[in-house]
């Protein structure tokens, strides 16, 4: 997971103003470090964002941000029987997998908006990288089906396992490439890594294996190609025995 972590880490700077187009829950938590906003595009739809990275847990960011986001959301009033039925929690869908948790919603006022935080992989850490993001645009609120794909794409040139579907994309290609997509499903995280050793490189892409890594929930492969990289994390929740899938595409350092 220290690959992905630096991928993650690379677009952190010095604290910047915050885009303006970020709502005021979004707020980023107090002593964070702040990356530069960029406009990318979240599940199908341009947004506003900014990556952030702050000395607190996991579960104390996650806490947080639900905390802030719920009395804002357009369904946090619905019945705790519809809320279960859309896969809802408070008003907010929550996807959670080992050291990793996003939660999603749709504001009062038609935004979708959401945090996606991911704690550092070293275990004497206590550092979270997680990413704010609000649509540019308010829309009627749309029905959304839990058993199919988010809106958005895949990359590609890098086919998904079967049984996964995506429940998260974020798209960016200005200053340079960079997409992260999200992939569940119950599947063998076995036979999903070895999907992924085996097509890649019918896609023109080289395994990388000084980056690959294995550990105790999944594990981590990595790939280049001349203009980019890719990394692959397959990573099993085991109370629930589903496994998440996160492939993070970037543009080649020149």
């Amino acid at each position: 997971m220290r690959g992905l972590a630096a991928l993650l880490l690379a677009a952190i700077a010095a604290p910047a103003a915050i885009a303006q187009s970020l709502p005021a829950y979004l707020e980023p938590i107090s002593g964070s470090h702040v990356g530069k906003p960029y406009r990318v595009v979240v599940n199908g739809e341009p947004s506003a964002f900014v990556n952030c990275a702050v000395d607190q847990p996991l579960e104390q960011v996650v806490a947080h941000y639900r905390a802030a986001l719920a009395p804002h959301s357009s369904l946090a009033d619905l019945p705790k029987e519809q809320q279960a039925e859309r896969g809802l929690e408070n008003g907010l869908t929550v996807q959670r997998a080992p050291g990793w948790t996003m939660l999603g919603f749709v504001d009062q006022e038609g935004r979708s908006a959401g945090v996606v935080a991911y704690a550092d992989p070293d275990p004497r850490a206590k550092r979270t990288m997680y990413y704010l993001t609000a649509a540019e645009s308010k829309a009627p609120l749309r029905e959304v089906d839990p058993d199919a794909d988010a809106p958005g794409r895949d990359p590609p040139d890098v086919p998904r396992a079967d049984g996964l579907r995506r429940v998260f994309s974020i798209e960016r290609y200005d200053p340079e490439l960079s997409t992260t997509h999200v992939f569940e499903g119950k599947a063998d995280p076995a036979k999903v890594a070895e999907h992924y050793r085996s097509v890649l490189p019918a896609h023109g892409w080289r395994p990388d294996p000084a980056v690959g890594e294995e550990f105790p929930a999944g594990n981590l492969q990595a790939f280049e190609r001349a203009d980019r990289t890719c990394q692959i994390m397959v990573a099993q929740d085991a109370p629930s025995g589903r496994i998440h899938v996160t492939v993070v595409v970037q543009a080649r350092s020149q």
